[in-house]
């Protein structure tokens, strides 16, 4: 079963670059956008399994240390 999550992220802006080469590189990132309101990142991502993405959270929040961090999992594609 393919998971799929869409994970807002803001960081610290001192390693912001270096987290986006980070996460462009990410096999698991389907998706990387720029964005505003509190937030500097949404990411789109696509992994085998439950178990695969909350691997792929864990090492995000153990690498990345997001200052704010929200996983929404995509339940069901309507469009």
């Amino acid at each position: 079963m393919v998971c799929e999550a869409t994970i807002i992220l803001k960081v610290d802006k001192l390693i912001k670059a270096e987290i986006e080469r980070k996460l462009l590189r990410n096999k698991n990132v389907t998706s990387l956008y720029r964005i505003d309101n509190g937030y500097d990142f949404m990411l789109m991502t696509t992994h085998k399994g439950m178990f695969e993405l909350e691997e792929f959270v864990e090492r995000i929040d153990k690498e990345f240390k997001p200052k704010t961090r929200d996983v929404y999992f995509i339940i069901e594609k309507r469009k």
